[in-house]
């Protein structure tokens, strides 16, 4: 997104009360490529996942900031960013801070090309630090390892200080208590090096649909490990049986050699092999 032009002339010298409400929500500008577009969205639904039981914060992607504390408008269009400690449950097309009790973004992600390269790395640094003081900045270019950097709002000194990655290559963010870093795999039908959220432990933070993928293998795998317990518990049974018919056929052989033999009365042998006397005379 642009920066837009302000919509009331010059030649109107009081704004009407609903200034902030005809305030356009979108400048009809395409995204740069469909990587943006699937960028954004791994963000958004991963952390409306993640926080799906919080109300206390809003998230949007490619959205119109209108950051004016009077007209003329003045607006910015972060391709990602996270507000906290706000009403979530409000239906918002754009954010105006003058309407948001003056509350700007904690978190903002940038998907830079070579296009919005410096204004995204130069001049929007100065607006969301000068302007917003937002507390992260974040800038990656859609599959460009190399380009994933992030800055911190230093209020002591009132500039931006560049955070600094781990082993991994991963950012830690205080203000979501969840890592930034590179995964390397499909979304949404699509092969890449996405950024996305891990947890603190590590764990990527899924997208709706991975979430019910992996609940569904979970189940399958359950399943599986079910069916295979009970065919173990059949051979089991069934080799038991086997094992059973075989002992009873030892124990006829042998009654049979015993009666066969004569120095036993049916009794005597019913009684050694614990048996019914009728069992003995009918071998």
């Amino acid at each position: 997104m642009i920066e837009t032009l302000p919509i009331l002339t010059k030649s109107i010298k009081i704004y009407p009360p609903d200034y902030d409400d005809l305030l356009p929500d979108t400048d009809d500008v395409p995204l740069e490529n469909p990587e943006h577009l699937d960028s954004i969205a791994i963000l958004l639904y991963s952390i409306r996942e993640h926080w799906k039981n919080k109300n206390d914060f809003f998230a949007a992607g490619n959205m119109f900031i209108y950051y004016h504390l009077e007209p003329p408008a003045k607006s910015v269009g972060p391709d990602f960013f996270l507000v906290k400690d706000v009403d979530g449950a409000i239906k918002r097309k754009k954010w105006v801070v003058r309407k948001e009790g003056f509350r700007y973004p904690n978190f903002i992600v940038e998907f830079i090309s070579p296009a919005s390269r410096k204004k995204d790395k130069e001049g929007n640094l100065k607006i969301y630090g000068n302007e917003f003081q937002t507390p992260e900045y974040y800038v990656y270019y859609p599959f460009r390892e190399n380009s994933f950097q992030g800055w911190y709002w230093n209020k002591k000194l009132g500039i931006y200080k560049e955070q600094e990655k781990d082993a991994r290559g991963w950012i830690y963010s205080k203000e979501l208590n969840l890592y930034l870093g590179l995964w390397s795999g499909k979304v949404f039908e699509e092969d890449g090096k996405w950024l996305r959220f891990f947890d603190e432990f590590g764990n990527l933070v899924l997208l709706p649909e991975e979430k019910e993928r992996k609940k569904a293998e979970k189940e399958r795998k359950k399943a599986e490990k079910e069916r295979k317990k009970a065919e173990k518990e059949k051979e089991k049974a069934e080799k038991e049986k086997e094992r059973a018919e075989r002992a009873e056929k030892e124990k006829e052989l042998f009654i049979k050699k015993a009666v066969q033999g004569g120095k036993l009365t049916v009794e005597e042998i019913a009684d050694i092999f614990g048996v019914p006397t009728d069992y003995v005379k009918k071998l």
